[in-house]
C-alpha cells in the first residue's frame, strides 16, 4: 500500500512540474497580428492569444499583445493570453505573470516589456508591474 501511495504521489509531482515547464511553441513563419512582423521562435518576448476553439494568434512582442488588447482587437476579450518567462521561456498566463518594463529590455518592437514566473526574478530586472499596470503605461 505504501508503494502505491508513493507512486501516485510521484506521478502527481511529475505532472505538476511538467505543466509548469510547458513551452509556448511558435510555428515558424507565424506573423504578429498587431504589426505583421515574423515572430521569432525562441524569443522571450513572443506571446500568444488562444481563442475558445484553440486557434493561436501570435505577437512578436509582449507590448503588441497589450496594445492589441487595449485597442479592442478581435477576440481579445474572450481569449486566453500567454507570455514567455524571460528566465526560462516557460509558458505563463498573462494574469499569473510578473512584468518589468525597461529600456534595457531589447524587445522586437521596442516596448521593453518582459514577463517572469516569479516576483523575485522580475525584481532583479526592475520595478515589478502587473498586467493592469502595464496596460496603463501604454499609449
Amino acid at each position: 500500500m505504501k508503494k502505491i501511495v508513493f507512486l501516485v504521489g510521484l506521478l502527481l509531482f511529475a505532472a505538476s512540474t511538467t505543466a509548469q515547464a510547458e513551452e509556448l511553441k511558435v510555428v515558424p513563419g507565424s506573423r504578429c497580428i498587431e504589426c505583421g512582423m515574423i515572430c521569432m521562435v525562441d524569443s522571450p518576448f513572443t506571446s500568444a492569444m488562444v481563442d475558445r476553439s484553440g486557434k493561436y494568434s501570435w505577437f512578436c512582442d509582449i507590448g503588441d499583445l497589450f496594445i492589441y488588447q487595449k485597442n479592442g482587437g478581435k477576440g481579445s476579450v474572450q481569449s486566453q493570453k500567454y507570455v514567455r518567462d524571460f528566465k526560462n521561456n516557460g509558458r505563463l498566463k498573462v494574469e499569473n505573470a510578473f512584468f518589468v518594463k525597461s529600456k534595457s529590455m531589447k524587445s522586437p518592437m521596442g516596448w521593453g516589456i518582459a514577463a517572469f514566473n516569479s516576483e523575485k526574478d522580475a525584481a532583479e530586472h526592475g520595478k515589478v508591474l502587473s498586467a493592469k499596470e502595464i496596460m496603463g503605461l501604454l499609449p
